[in-house]
């Protein structure tokens, strides 16, 4: 599967190689929290309703990866799966 994915979508191939999204999801609570404390903002979900209404779609992408990564990897059917360098147990 991986050859194949690299040998036709290599850009995708690469891409999820190089985008921790779970690491990244793990900090955004931490970085919302920064801003809140670092700023007039109330807390973090005061951060997160002004970068909606100031960048939507950034607010969107946090709030979505945050969805995406909730159950990352509590998918039936994978155990023994590795990262897409074929070699790395996804636990």
């Amino acid at each position: 599967v991986l050859a194949a994915l690299e040998a036709n979508f290599p850009h995708t191939f690469h891409l999820l190689l190089a985008l921790p999204l779970d690491q990244v999801t793990a900090e955004i609570p931490g970085l919302l929290t920064f801003v809140a404390d670092n700023s007039d903002l109330a807390d973090a979900d005061a951060v997160l309703g002004a970068i909606a209404e100031n960048t939507p779609n950034l607010a969107q992408a946090v709030t979505n990866l945050i969805v995406v990564t909730d159950n990352w990897r509590d998918v039936g059917g994978t155990d023994g799966v590795t990262r897409f360098d074929g070699v790395t147990a996804v636990d």
